[in-house]
């Protein structure tokens, strides 16, 4: 029961930042794509470490593609602030990697 009140918890944390940081809206064009890139760069590096990179971008790109730059930044920041949060990024992100590694896969045959 703990395990499970910890990923609860987690996931209710970053709801809250999410649902705040969506008040923030007014940010400039400029930061957007910086906000975007940094985040996808990330992604692409820690995952090419296990992956192909064709792979990775696809996963880079589609994560990106679901968020405005607040809310990359408040998801950066709860991953950074509790290690469970990281794993449930990856989970809720897991069909988006299945999808970028059938569509490699297909590629390559």
């Amino acid at each position: 029961m703990k395990l499970q009140h910890g990923v609860l918890h987690t996931i209710l944390s970053m709801m809250t930042c999410l649902q705040l940081v969506d008040h923030m809206q007014g940010r400039a064009q400029s930061t957007q794509s910086a906000t975007k890139a940094a985040f996808r760069n990330g992604l692409i590096t820690g995952c090419s470490e296990n992956r192909p990179k064709e792979v990775c971008i696809c996963f880079g790109d589609s994560v990106v593609s679901r968020y405005q730059d607040v809310q990359l930044t408040a998801i950066y920041i709860q991953i950074k602030k509790n290690p469970e949060s990281r794993k449930m990024f990856f989970l809720n992100h897991s069909p988006e990697m299945i999808s970028c590694m059938n569509s490699a896969k297909r590629k390559s045959t």
